[in-house]
């Protein structure tokens, strides 16, 4: 099974940390793919110190929260299930871990997993699809592309993402897992 992991970035330093955290979790067949807003050359040099599992790409510039970098990333992606991570958020070191076991015990079953805010709240604290009980780390769904929706173009992309998705998916919401495992803790990204 392999992982595609999108982040998008607007050239903040803070990207070689959050790869940092996922660099060491990869296995044969994942890729990263960096998608900046418009050129980001600092970008493109951080992602170049990580070899060929770190693609780096410029990306519309749209200033919208990274979710059109989000669905520019989505169309190259060639894994089996799509990850979103931002370039200021920090995967927990067994995530990807977290995620193959999970997707073994769920095949081909959109997953949301919880996330530790900068402030220390854990998203979700209930098991419902609603505006903010959702951030972009948590996300892992199939690449398939049929089923697949928009981020749209305000800060809650990420709620956009996920609600128009399901709406495409056999089952729509009834076939979401809800996972009770963390997969990035914020609170690390802004200690560091």
């Amino acid at each position: 099974m392999s992982l595609s992991i999108i982040v998008p970035t607007c050239g903040r330093a803070s990207l070689k940390r959050t790869l940092l955290s996922i660099s060491p979790q990869l296995e044969d067949g994942d890729e990263v793919i960096v998608v900046g807003d418009g050129p980001q050359p600092q970008a493109e040099s951080i992602c170049a110190e990580f070899g060929p599992c770190v693609e780096y790409l410029d990306g519309v510039i749209s200033h919208c929260y990274g979710n059109r970098q989000r669905q520019q990333g989505m169309t190259l992606a060639t894994g089996d299930y799509l990850m979103f991570c931002d370039d200021d958020d920090v995967l927990v070191p067994n995530a990807l871990t977290i995620v193959r076991k999970s997707a073994s015990l769920w095949p081909g079953r959109p997953m949301l997993f919880q996330f530790i805010d900068r402030n220390g709240l854990v998203l979700w604290q209930r098991p419902i699809v609603t505006q903010g009980n959702i951030s972009t780390a948590q996300i892992v769904f199939p690449n398939r592309p049929e089923y697949l929706g928009n981020w749209g173009d305000r800060y809650e992309g990420d709620l956009d993402f996920i609600q128009s998705t399901l709406a495409k998916w056999p089952g729509g919401e009834s076939v979401l897992v809800w996972r009770p495992n963390i997969l990035a803790d914020c609170r690390k990204a802004v200690a560091a």
